[in-house]
């Protein structure tokens, strides 16, 4: 295994950006080191008074500074021209640029803050443990390698006087640096320290990228089966599209036929053939209006409206229209229609062909599923920044746990099937799709055996 290569399988798209964001993370930790250097200098010497250099802690903490703001523009800027592996490779450079540095500024640091008195020794841990998360255990180990070695150059070099000691004064006792025993003791217990944080870290990794590997491999496959069932579905629609399209000649011939029969162009025929012939009819109609929803519903799923037509229009003016067109067909039940427009305009965008669709469902449904001599009202009504268009019927209501599969495809309540009202349980399925499509949202309101409100929300046009 190469010593500065990225363990992960770079590859993966998980492990790329896990890494990007543990190098950026990684370099940004470091504004941190930046003002703690800074902060325990000023409070080490104004308010512990303890003894030390801190004009060259200064200087240390402004060289970190320096080399940090180099490090996070160059990877910002590097991350953002390159391109897919040259990515990776930059992002490794610069955590491996910024723990050699840290490693030799933080031996500066150490050597002046007392040597293996300092306190700041085991701050050394941190970098080995960083390379085996960013990394890899090698490139970890010899992390630990190198600040075990800068270590152990200061405290050999300070006890045999080779290096000068700054020794803390009143915060340890001199006698310390000048036990033998003293240094190798603490020199030991700082390399167990680093290996065994190494060992722990990389046991934990190499635990947590398995299961990432796993996590990958399981993605994987399942990108494959969603591929795979994706292509069935495209040519079960496409079938689907294909069969119910070469249904509608023949059923527009039969149509013909049909309402031939019925005007008497082949003959006088009897009440009872008439019955019947309309009842063909009626029957032919409602698999002409099931042919026509899968054809919608086909577009819908296949995502053939992803170019969404819009348009600024007065809804209003459209509701009043399409009162006017359901009028007769109420008077035939003798059902009274009511038009409550709270704002006499509002302008919504929308495609008008496509929300005159869903006016004309919510209103056939309130007249085809209400009483002998019930009533329609239908309203308009602003409501914070959407216009509200409800239609409110005295029908046969809806069971309450019916009410959350209402707009769901195929879906037909129980009494409606009684009843041998003709449906294609399509309808509302469609108006859902349409309405989210323009950022609204739809919704029921019902009392069974008493009526329903059936009710869409619109963003309302500002401009």
């Amino acid at each position: 295994m190469s010593l500065f290569r990225f363990k992960f399988d770079l590859e993966s798209e998980i492990s790329r950006k896990s890494l990007l964001y543990n190098v950026n993370w990684f370099i940004s930790l470091r504004w941190l080191a930046v003002i703690s250097i800074f902060l325990l200098t000023f409070l080490a010497k104004n308010l512990f008074k303890i003894a030390l250099e801190y004009k060259v802690f200064y200087v240390i903490g402004f060289v970190v500074l320096s080399y940090n703001v180099v490090l996070y523009f160059w990877f910002k800027y590097s991350q953002r021209v390159c391109k897919g592996e040259l990515c990776v490779h930059y992002a490794l450079i610069s955590a491996h640029i910024q723990i050699v540095l840290d490693i030799i500024s933080l031996g500066f640091l150490i050597h002046f803050s007392g040597g293996v008195e300092s306190p700041f020794l085991y701050v050394f841990i941190f970098h080995p443990i960083f390379a085996t998360v960013i990394l890899t255990t090698p490139s970890a180990f010899f992390y630990a390698l190198l600040s075990i070695a800068v270590v152990g150059i200061i405290a050999v070099g300070e006890s045999l006087g080779f290096l000068e000691h700054h020794h803390l004064e009143g915060f340890f006792k001199a006698e310390n640096i000048d036990s033998l025993l003293f240094s190798l003791g603490t020199f030991l217990a700082f390399i167990l320290i680093q290996f065994t944080a190494v060992v722990i870290t990389s046991v934990i990794m190499s635990e947590l990228r398995k299961k990432q590997m796993d996590i990958e491999n399981i993605k994987g496959e399942l990108e494959v089966k969603n591929e795979k069932l994706r292509k069935k579905d495209e040519m079960r629609l496409l079938f689907l599209a294909s069969a119910t399209h070469d249904l509608k000649s023949p059923l527009n011939t039969i149509t013909s036929y049909v309402q031939s029969l019925l005007e008497g162009y082949m003959g006088d025929i009897s009440e009872e053939q008439k019955k019947i012939l309309g009842r063909i009819l009626v029957r032919i109609n409602g698999l002409r209006q099931l042919i026509s929803d899968v054809l919608e519903l086909g577009e819908f799923e296949m995502g053939e409206e992803k170019d969404i037509r819009k348009e600024c229009f007065d809804i209003v003016k459209l509701l009043e229209q399409s009162v006017q067109e359901f009028i007769p067909q109420a008077s035939q039940k003798g059902i009274t229609i009511s038009f409550e427009k709270h704002p006499e305009s509002c302008i919504v965008c929308a495609d008008p062909v496509k929300i005159d669709e869903v006016i004309h469902n919510y209103l056939s449904n309130a007249i085809k599923y209400n009483k002998e001599n019930g009533s329609v009202v239908i309203k308009v009504e602003i409501i914070s920044d959407f216009v509200r268009v409800s239609v409110s019927d005295t029908g046969i209501g809806i069971r309450e746990e019916e009410i959350p599969k209402l707009f769901t495809d195929f879906f037909r309540s129980q009494d409606v099937k009684k009843s041998g009202i003709e449906g294609t349980g399509l309808g509302l399925g469609i108006v859902k799709r349409i309405i989210e499509r323009y950022n609204g949202r739809v919704g029921v309101e019902s009392v069974y055996k008493k009526g329903s409100t059936f009710f869409f929300e619109l963003p309302r046009c500002t401009t």
